[in-house]
């Protein structure tokens, strides 16, 4: 460990080298494609090198890359299941031939309001608008955007709260509100 913790690539072949069939196959059984495990668990072995120094024992590190890579495939196993409910609907959509009739205006307001969010989103300051969109437009969790932009959880969820209460503050215009 001492090696590897000081920067040593022979060290940190040997490691990959002894962890990576394991770590392969585990994410493979959990998300059933092969080149998204690849992917995986490449990224695990890249975070490792990055954080190489906060790790005092193997079994420490051992144990940090398992729960890593059963964490990432289940959050890929939730982004999937999210992809898949979009274009279910979207198909029962082009099923029912939703798209060539004429909308209705409860449809339409619907439409409107959505898209005058989508304004408002753009509008909030920075890491806000940020977090809306990871959350909103991608449907990623908390978790995983609080580890895309290295922050914590309760942050992230504060951001979005903040991020909601101002758009409902600025659709609701005539409303006096205090974020």
């Amino acid at each position: 460990m001492p090696a590897l913790r000081n920067g040593c690539e022979q060290a940190y072949a040997q490691l990959y080298n002894h962890l990576y069939p394991a770590l392969h196959a585990y994410a493979t059984k959990m998300i059933k494609n092969e080149d998204e495990a690849v992917e995986i668990v490449q990224n695990i072995f890249i975070k490792i090198w990055q954080r190489r120094c906060d790790f005092p024992s193997f079994p420490m590190l051992r144990s940090f890359m398992y729960k890593s890579t059963r964490n990432t495939c289940i959050n890929y196993i939730n982004h999937q299941k999210y992809k898949n409910t979009v274009i279910h609907s979207l198909q029962y959509l082009l099923k029912q031939n939703s798209f060539s009739e004429p909308y209705s205006n409860e449809q339409l307001d619907k439409a409107d309001k959505l898209q005058q969010c989508k304004k408002l989103i753009n509008t909030l300051p920075e890491k806000c608008r940020e977090i809306m969109e990871l959350y909103f437009d991608e449907g990623l969790p908390s978790n995983v955007i609080a580890q895309r932009l290295n922050k914590s959880v309760h942050t992230i969820r504060n951001q979005r709260l903040r991020g909601i209460q101002l758009v409902k503050c600025r659709m609701n215009a005539s409303v006096r509100c205090k974020v």
